[in-house]
């Protein structure tokens, strides 16, 4: 702490970025479980006064902001005057807990596909899918060929090429529902939090279960657990981060005493659909036991998505592999495992293959702006790298992956050494990303 602490000053002082290895290291420690009080405040003045500077009009320079971000973006005590709050109406934010429900579809279309789909897409889509297993799979191929339908079908594919149906005796028309509704539960506007992204998600999942080593790791009842967490694990997201909440008092923040706001809401809407719905209720096979568990692991896995608890993770599995090694084989539960791993997933475009990752770029950044439009309206500071007039596109991609997104899958490759080719994409990306600024 020390040690972060004079890195701190040093900064400060002469405002000059510190060594790239030292202010990942400075990142790693930002748990508040570990850094002394007096160093989270030193972080959070830091914030301000890069804040100060950007209402000021002065120039930031562009890895600056994407350290702002990280701040406040991954250290759990930030909103204690990291974000300037602004006394705005309760009404500032949107609740979007309710979905408009779908109908069941009264016909027979048996068990190849959640939607019937005419010969022709049917037989494109299969080739699409040839490659489901493989990291490079084209999400936005399955899109197109259905109707903006890529969670419904990805994710049953998933369930059926895992055997789930079968194991836990999953009535078809049931899922099929749930999953319609699930997907209808997305808002389409938005940008990068949509159905698209829910279904990448899922079969990023897909393919650590299947290719990343995974597999044999999980019981059944895991592997059914992750594919439904990773369906349902933004549904409701309104495009807006847990700050901008939390910030404008909205109605999800009230409700959600300002933890884990949006997370919390993604449980909430997926468990009042299996609930409250008969139609819906795909865990009626489950022995009870057998759902307690699987509703204990949704709610711990979607709940670890929360960036807040980033640089826990990679410390605790950091943690993991110095006591007990590499092989998770010999560890004592796979609870960390599976947090982890759902949350990998989740942040995992910026590693994902070139063609795929400038449009998830593009994606993320459109929603980031969009978000920012918004607290200049509002009059609030602008979150950083939601300044569409001051945020570099390859400064913000850079940033993200050399001290949030890379560090964490080195640690998931000595876990999972299958994992290495997602690190090896993270190198060619940032090469990629380099080489626009040359």
């Amino acid at each position: 702490i020390k040690v972060a602490q004079d890195m701190l000053h040093k900064w400060k002082e002469t405002g000059e970025m510190v060594d790239e290895v030292d202010l990942e290291t400075m990142m790693h420690i930002l748990s508040p479980s570990m850094a002394t009080p007096d160093f989270v405040n030193e972080l959070h003045k830091l914030a301000e006064e890069y804040e100060k500077e950007h209402l000021a009009g002065q120039a930031l320079d562009p890895e600056g902001d994407v350290v702002r971000f990280i701040v406040r973006t991954y250290s759990k005590a930030r909103s204690n005057s990291v974000i300037s709050v602004r006394s705005v109406t309760s009404g500032a934010g949107t609740d979007d807990s309710k979905i408009d429900l779908v109908e069941e579809d009264p016909s027979d279309l048996g068990d190849a596909w959640p939607v019937h789909l005419d010969g022709a897409k049917a037989q494109e889509l299969e080739a699409v899918f040839a490659s489901f297993d493989e990291w490079d799979f084209d999400v936005f191929k399955v899109a197109e060929l259905t109707d903006n339908r890529p969670l419904q079908f990805i994710t049953w594919r998933a369930l059926k090429q895992h055997d789930c149906f079968e194991t836990f005796k999953i009535d078809p028309k049931k899922m099929r529902s749930l999953l319609q509704n699930l997907e209808q539960g997305y808002i389409l506007a938005n940008p990068y939090h949509n159905n698209t992204h829910a279904a990448d998600v899922v079969q990023t999942v897909h393919f650590f279960i299947s290719k990343g080593g995974l597999g044999p790791l999980l019981s059944p009842l895991e592997v059914f657990a992750m594919l439904i967490s990773a369906a349902a694990h933004d549904v409701g997201h309104n495009g807006v981060n847990n700050a901008f909440h939390v910030n404008t008092s909205s109605n999800l923040a009230i409700t959600y005493n300002d933890n884990s706001v949006l997370e919390n809401h993604h449980c909430s809407v997926l468990f009042n659909l299996l609930t409250r719905h008969e139609r819906f209720n795909v865990f009626e096979g489950l022995e009870h036991d057998q759902y307690v568990e699987l509703r204990r692991m949704v709610i711990s896995m979607i709940l670890h998505t929360d960036m807040s608890h980033h640089f826990d993770q990679v410390k605790e599995l950091k943690m993991k592999i110095e006591v007990k090694g590499a092989d998770p084989k010999v560890w004592d539960s796979n609870e960390l495992l599976r947090n982890a791993l759902l949350h990998a997933a989740d942040i995992s475009n910026p590693v994902k293959t070139q063609k795929f990752a400038t449009v998830w770029a593009d994606r993320c950044l459109a929603e980031f702006f969009a978000q920012g439009d918004k607290e200049k309206a509002l009059g609030l500071a602008v979150s950083p790298l939601c300044d569409r007039d001051t945020t570099s596109r390859p400064d913000s991609q850079i940033g993200f992956i050399k001290f949030v997104v890379k560090p964490f899958y080195q640690s998931l490759a000595e876990v999972l050494p299958p994992l290495q080719t997602c690190v090896d994409c993270a190198d060619a990306n940032l090469a990629y990303w380099d080489s626009l600024k040359a």
